[in-house]
């Protein structure tokens, strides 16, 4: 992940997103959520973009859990 974020880094895109409205976001766990978030803005912040968390769940305490652990 982190690779794949510097070439979008380095393609001179303004930011990018991680868990948006496609994709596997709800199959994963709350720990791998919280994996591929700190990665992907880590990994982000060091090529210098902006990055969007979606906190896409199958339950609402979880989607709530997800938009706060991204918010901070």
């Amino acid at each position: 992940m982190r690779h794949s974020i510097g070439l979008v880094a380095a393609s001179g895109a303004p930011g990018c997103i991680v868990f948006g409205s496609m994709g596997q976001m709800t199959s994963v766990s709350p720990a791998e959520f919280d994996a591929v978030c700190e990665t992907a803005v880590g990994a982000g912040h060091e090529g210098g973009l902006a990055v969007v968390v979606g906190s896409t769940a199958s339950y609402q305490q979880e989607a709530v859990r997800r938009a706060r652990y991204a918010e901070a």
